[in-house]
């Protein structure tokens, strides 16, 4: 079994990236600050790193280049080209940005609808809530393609382990699951 190393301080994106890889049949294992991934690394040997580069302690830029022999995916918020490419050069694989598909990951709306709902686990968001505050992560949401995105997220998140983590209050708007969150 290949063993991936997930390097990343948002729970959340690593529960999610640990519990698609484990379906995929992969073994992982999880730091959450760059000091934590170096003091694993001084006794491990990951068969792939995926990294995050804003991290607690040891920043991702600063432990990549302390990485040996081992390929490095950055999964990264930071989108600037020059980043990526000095990143590239500095010994990453590859460089994914976040938000991602699921087959990729999430798609940009999905991840932002999620995002929201997850910083509010116990509140009914309306659509005019919820519109507003995505917008600034995808403008190009509307009303009338709100319904869509959430109907798409709720599938994907379902595909994971058979539950559905975000609940429709008739007339007003969603929120997670209690049950769940």
């Amino acid at each position: 079994m290949k063993n991936i190393f997930i390097v990343d301080d948002d729970v959340c994106i690593g529960d999610m990236l640990e519990e698609l890889l484990t379906r995929e049949g992969y073994g992982t294992a999880r730091a959450y600050s760059g000091t934590e991934a170096l003091m694993y690394l001084s006794s491990n040997r990951p068969d792939l790193i995926l990294l995050d580069l804003m991290l607690p302690g040891l920043s991702g830029e600063e432990l990549l280049p302390l990485i040996r022999d081992i390929p490095v995916i950055v999964v990264s918020a930071k989108a600037e080209v020059s980043g990526k490419v000095e990143l590239l050069l500095g010994g990453a694989s590859d460089y994914v940005t976040k938000p991602f598909n699921t087959e990729e990951r999430l798609t940009r709306t999905e991840y932002a609808i999620l995002k929201l709902l997850m910083q509010n686990p116990s509140q009914v968001i309306t659509k005019s809530v919820m519109l507003d505050r995505i917008s600034e992560d995808t403008p190009d949401c509307m009303e009338s393609s709100l319904k869509v995105h959430i109907s798409n997220l709720r599938r994907k998140l379902k595909e994971v382990n058979g539950k559905d983590y975000i609940e429709a209050v008739w007339g007003i708007g969603f929120k997670l699951n209690e049950e769940l969150s």
